[in-house]
């Protein structure tokens, strides 16, 4: 099943945002941590839990659990939350660090194109959460549901390779360019390797 052509073409749009990231929501970003057990029974078979913890509570609470999705979504899902943890690093260690700060040629805009690019991967993610919880609520979580959104996410990282409005607009406009329109299992995105950075 191929991701809406609406989903793929809007999701720069609609989660991109539309003015710099404030230090309060990289701090609301930063203090929720993501976890993938796999010697729970919240999932029936066929899916795996997603567990979640905010690291500021105190005292410190376990993970809870948040939803579930299917298996086929495993890889992928770890996928962009690793991305989100990896530029949240990235943007941690060059901004409390003068020396390696210098280093780079622009690096204020470096951290704001980083910035940008967590805040996004956030809005993407907290709506597939939503869609996930919505439909177990629904008893239409199924083994083939797909998450439009998270579908999206994949072409577009697969092809455009930048979430940026600008940068997919660009890409469109280049003819020689391969269409959006496309499965992302037919397409290849579901054999990225699983990098895991939380657990």
């Amino acid at each position: 099943m191929s991701s809406s052509n609406t989903t793929v073409h809007n999701i720069c749009d609609r989660f991109w945002p539309s003015k710099p990231t404030t230090n309060q929501t990289m701090t609301e970003i930063r203090q929720i941590r993501f976890f993938f057990p796999e010697d729970v029974d919240k999932a029936p078979e066929g899916f795996f839990p997603i567990y979640d913890k905010n690291l500021f509570t105190r005292p410190a609470t376990l993970p809870a659990f948040r939803t579930i999705l299917p298996n086929s979504y495993k890889n992928h899902i770890r996928r962009i939350v690793n991305r989100n943890a990896i530029y949240i690093i990235t943007h941690d260690i060059i901004a409390s660090n003068n020396r390696l700060a210098s280093k780079f040629k622009d690096v204020k805009t470096l951290l704001a194109e980083l910035r940008l690019n967590i805040q996004y991967n956030d809005a993407v993610m907290d709506t597939i959460w939503e869609d996930a919880e919505n439909a177990t609520a629904n008893r239409t979580m199924t083994m083939d549901w797909r998450s439009p959104d998270l579908d999206a996410w994949l072409v577009i990282d697969k092809l455009v390779e930048d979430h940026s409005p600008d940068g997919k607009e660009q890409y469109l406009n280049d003819a020689t360019k391969s269409t959006l329109d496309q499965d992302p299992e037919e397409l290849g995105a579901y054999t990225f390797h699983n990098l895991n950075v939380y657990n």
